[in-house]
């Protein structure tokens, strides 16, 4: 019963998914055996989205490869994912199609059978441009009253007002590139490392039991642990390369050590998130301001003067040229962008903090540069946040403090946390 999601309960939903969690995946605890990643789990929902510096990064465009599928597959989908992945992926393939043609293994499951990929990389930057019109859009159309719109005369009029709208907005969400692109609104899929071979959705107990029952099952964890995967425990037809497993190793290029394999990876395949940060807000914030003022083109104001004569004054919305390099490359954008990475990291700088780091940042020439030594000085903050590791080791220390004045109560400061490694 505990996989079943045709309910309507909110609390009876909240405790199937908490039985899924600790009975789908009995070892360790309920957390799976190392195969198995939680990545809702800790630091986990950063993996392949920050380097080993702790910096947030993307796979570049360019590093892609396509993935190979059978000629009876749909050839106008094509999947892309970074070539190491896809030489783990080729290996686990051919694996598993000379088990079936041997008779080892049953091709019960077709999904497992054929390891055909039907999602893996998906450009975030394409993500993230849809998620910032729907914040733009609605702040054009809903939340400017006619009073606003009025009062709103130009370009840094209108910047004026949209700051004060993300200011009123809920502190902590995303509003920036590099902000989104570490939230829930982005997804593994972004790190070029993983692929999914069913098209079902993460979170329906149902689908993910009826894929572990499977008797194809055993075997399909058994071969991507030996081929340097991971299965998502909230999604098992997913699977992400485990960078720290010595089963991937192999497939790195050149030296063999672990540690330079990772590194060498994220500096040779992936790039600074930041880099396109402030740009991004320009281009778009600009979009939307011409469309604010295409649709709001005049401004018109009655005024009557003292011998009673009505005059009624025009004042028509000039389009801004995007390409305008003085409203691009003017300094206030810095300080924009500062506030509104502040903003989404829950106002954790106070104003006087935050108008000497923008001071510190102007030893920088360009805006690439001012906006990575922001984002480096916010960079601590994000291992901080409530889910995260350090937080999570905080209620555990509050929890055994708690206790420890409670009688008959099992220690906590033995228990060791769950999910593999190689959450960079």
């Amino acid at each position: 019963m505990w996989g079943k999601n045709n309910i309507n309960s909110a609390a009876e939903i909240a405790t199937l998914r908490s039985m899924y969690q600790a009975k789908a995946h009995p070892e360790n605890g309920g957390q799976g055996s190392k195969v198995i990643k939680d990545l809702n789990f800790a630091e986990f929902n950063y993996y392949g989205r920050i380097n080993t510096n702790g910096v947030v990064v993307q796979p570049k465009d360019t590093a892609m490869t396509t993935m190979q599928t059978a000629p009876a597959s749909d050839s106008s989908s094509q999947f892309q994912i970074l070539p190491l992945v896809n030489e783990m992926y080729n290996e686990m393939r051919m694996n598993i199609s000379l088990k079936i043609m041997s008779g080892v293994l049953s091709p019960a499951t077709r999904s497992i059978a054929l390891l055909e990929p039907v999602r893996a990389w998906e450009n975030p930057t394409f993500k993230y441009i849809d998620y910032l019109r729907g914040i733009l859009m609605r702040f054009n159309t809903d939340y400017l009253s006619d009073s606003d719109i009025k009062k709103i005369t130009s370009f840094d009029m209108y910047v004026k007002y949209l700051m004060v709208y993300f200011r009123e907005q809920n502190p902590g969400d995303p509003i920036t590139y590099t902000g989104w692109y570490t939230s829930k609104y982005n997804s593994i899929f972004s790190t070029g490392l993983a692929f999914a071979i069913e098209n079902f959705k993460g979170g329906n107990d149902e689908q993910s039991v009826n894929f572990i029952n499977s008797p194809a099952y055993p075997y399909y964890k058994k071969i991507a642990l030996n081929k340097g995967f991971s299965i998502i425990k909230q999604a098992p037809w997913v699977l992400v390369a485990d960078l720290s497993s010595p089963a991937a190793s192999k497939f790195f290029p050149g030296d063999k050590t672990a540690t330079r394999n990772i590194l060498g990876l994220f500096s040779q395949n992936y790039y600074r998130t930041d880099v396109n940060d402030i740009n991004l807000l320009i281009n778009y914030i600009i979009k939307y301001y011409n469309d604010f003022v295409i649709f709001n083109e005049e401004k018109r104001t009655i005024s009557v003067s003292c011998n009673n004569k009505t005059r009624v004054n025009t004042f028509r919305r000039q389009l801004l040229d995007e390409y305008n390099t003085n409203y691009r490359f003017s300094r206030h954008w810095v300080s924009i962008y500062a506030e509104l990475r502040n903003i989404e990291n829950n106002n954790e700088f106070t104003k006087p903090v935050l108008r000497q780091i923008i001071t510190n940042s102007n030893k920088f020439l360009d805006k690439a540069g001012k906006a990575g030594y922001i984002n480096d000085i916010f960079r601590n903050k994000l291992f901080s946040k409530p889910f995260g590791l350090s937080g999570w080791t905080k209620r555990l220390e509050r929890r055994r403090v708690l206790l420890s004045d409670v009688p008959n109560q099992p220690s906590t400061t033995n228990k060791k946390s769950g999910g593999s490694g190689g959450g960079y």
